[in-house]
């Protein structure tokens, strides 16, 4: 009887605690920052996967798995990043459930945002326990012309930024600023936002973005969102 034969396992960290420790450092800067651009470079090699997303972006996308995944947090993954080899490597370095619907996730890569679900789709959290929401860790490119808006909130100083943070990374979808209204409307409920730099095709590093739900968003123009009124459930 044959049996199927499975790709190799690629390597995860190069050193295991001390770059899941720098990269946790990282997130922790990127979150408490909103809107800032922060640099990781300890990123996994993750070249075979066979994932549609730069190499550089894949591997940070999974240099925060590795660092904030484990057997109890469910993980979805899109189309874009739902392959195979891609399911192995993270049950294999991480441990983590790999869910079919984004509502039962607690960690949501997304190679695609254009294409992802909208944020109602997503575990908001409980009242009684607003940290059970998602947090969705997004492929975009910081280089691109986005739908800019001005980010305010903790961790942006209100007098070097007294309108806000300007930010705006492309491949959003047009709604995206209209859900993030919303979703910041149900604060302490809500999900939170992991941005990974997608304009480098290869590198040592990778810049990433952090927006926690705690930050509000105001766009410069009303034609910054998406159609009003559309529903933010899932389908």
């Amino acid at each position: 009887m044959s049996r199927a034969v499975l790709p190799a396992i690629l390597p995860g960290f190069a050193s295991p605690v001390h770059d899941a420790q720098r990269c946790f450092r990282a997130l922790l800067e990127a979150m408490s920052r909103p809107g800032k651009p922060i640099f990781l470079d300890v990123l996994p090699p993750v070249a075979s996967l066979g994932a549609t997303v730069p190499s550089s972006c894949l591997s940070g996308l999974i240099a925060i798995a590795l660092t904030v995944c484990d057997a109890d947090t469910p993980v979805w993954l899109d189309d874009y990043l739902d392959t195979p080899v891609m399911r192995q490597h993270l049950r294999f370095h991480c441990g983590c459930p790999i869910v079919s619907g984004p509502e039962a996730a607690t960690f949501a890569l997304i190679g695609n945002a254009k294409a992802m679900p909208r944020f109602g789709c997503f575990s908001l959290g409980e009242p009684e326990y607003p940290d059970r929401s998602a947090t969705l860790i997004i492929a975009a490119d910081f280089t691109a012309t986005g739908q800019e808006c001005m980010v305010s909130g903790p961790g942006i100083s209100p007098v070097q930024n007294p309108s806000g943070m300007p930010f705006g990374p492309g491949d959003l979808p047009a709604w995206f600023w209209e859900d993030w209204a919303w979703n910041r409307d149900g604060y302490p409920l809500g999900i939170d936002v992991v941005f990974v730099d997608s304009s480098l095709s290869d590198g040592n590093f990778v810049r990433i973005a952090g927006l926690p739900r705690s930050a509000s968003a105001i766009a410069p123009i009303r034609a910054c969102f998406g159609a009003a009124g559309e529903d933010r459930t899932c389908m």
